[in-house]
């Protein structure tokens, strides 16, 4: 028996995480949209889906109807509450079953009357409603018709109805917190997120005994995340500020504690301090760089990028091996670096940018590739 999954992604990520459902799920065909990705699979196999690393939340969607909605707000009321009883339930609590500790079994059929207060410890939230009312119209319906007990802040069941138009979702969330908090235990000012970070690593493409180096690591999460899903090839960060080296350094001691405890082998990765326009490493020793660049809103400013910048590239582009290599940059600064990447045109050719929402701030990715010039 099957299910649909609907994961939410920062926008301009769906194509890459739509790519990893299909390498990691073995999934024939995900649908892409603005901010989430959608997919069948078997209710058996569903938890595989919290190993996937650039998707945010995750949601079984639970049935969908297309409702020529009343100009009138009671009357369209009145079609979103008629829908309730239409709603497969059985399933959206069978997958939500497989994602909870609850101790109890959740019945999907209708109570006939509504249980004390605290009778089961459970509740729902309706969000992302076009009409204000819906949530709380749906809720006490959904609350008569199940006997669930409302707490709209410590919920087990968190139901979510999303309207589109004409296009009405009945979903049940199966992830209480983002999927991006894992790895790090110590944050820098510009902390990135790892999904965005397991993002950045897949468009590079990266191959088993490549080198990947983060020139500026902030917190190292790029290379925690790199060591993580690429154990074959070896990760190296490094930053000018010694507390960026000493927060990258403790998030990776962190991470090699968790799996000494697992039984697991340390991370592939390495921290060193130094400054990335003049890297203490050999010409044509590195296969892939990726990076989250300063762009002047909580690290740097854009005077200083205009120098920053074109030195960074250039010395890429020394330690970097000509036509093999490349280089995936994360910076909001698009203006500076659609400035200075003409001036770098014989080290780095740019086959693809990808334009996201990193933390509603419009920022834009490039995938460099460098040239077969010799240094």
């Amino acid at each position: 028996m099957s299910c649909t999954l609907r994961a939410s992604v920062v926008t301009g990520l769906e194509f890459l995480a739509a790519d990893e459902v299909k390498e990691r799920l073995s999934v024939p065909e995900v649908l892409e949209g603005r901010g989430f990705i959608t997919w069948s699979q078997d209710i058996e196999t569903v938890t595989q889906a919290l190993n996937l690393k650039i998707i945010d939340h995750l949601q079984v969607t639970m049935s969908k109807f297309m409702v020529e909605f009343a100009d009138e707000n009671t009357a369209a009321l009145d079609q979103l509450e008629d829908l309730v009883p239409q709603v497969d339930w059985q399933t959206g609590l069978n997958v939500w079953s497989h994602f909870t500790d609850f101790p109890h079994t959740v019945s999907s059929l209708p109570v006939d009357s509504k249980p004390e207060l605290g009778y089961v410890s459970q509740g729902w939230s309706a969000t992302q409603v076009l009409f204000p009312e819906a949530g709380h119209r749906l809720g006490g319906i959904i609350q008569t018709r199940f006997g669930w007990n409302v707490n709209l802040k410590d919920f087990d069941l968190e139901v979510v109805i999303r309207i589109t138009d004409n296009e009405v979702t009945f979903g049940i969330a199966l992830t209480k917190v983002s999927l991006y908090h894992r790895n790090v235990s110590e944050f820098s000012r510009t902390t990135l997120k790892a999904n965005i970070c397991a993002g950045l690593l897949r468009l590079a493409d990266i191959q088993p005994n490549e080198i990947v180096v983060d020139p500026m690591c902030g917190s190292g999460n790029v290379i925690v995340e790199g060591a993580l899903t690429h154990p074959h090839s070896f990760c190296l960060a490094g930053d000018i500020q010694e507390y960026c080296v000493g927060s990258s350094i403790a998030n990776i001691l962190a991470v090699n504690s968790k799996r000494q405890e697992q039984g697991l082998p340390q991370l592939n990765a390495g921290v060193i301090q130094w400054d990335a326009t003049n890297l203490p490493l050999v010409t044509d020793s590195v296969d892939v760089i990726v990076t989250d660049l300063p762009y002047g809103k909580r690290m740097g400013n854009k005077v200083d990028n205009r120098k920053l910048y074109p030195m960074f590239l250039t010395e890429a582009a020394r330690v970097t091996r000509p036509q093999s290599s490349r280089a995936v940059i994360l910076t909001a600064d698009r203006k500076c670096m659609n400035t200075v990447l003409p001036q770098v045109r014989k080290w780095w050719s740019m086959p693809r940018t990808t334009i996201i929402n990193h933390g509603g701030i419009r920022s834009c990715i490039y995938l460099l590739r460098r040239t077969a010039l010799v240094w």
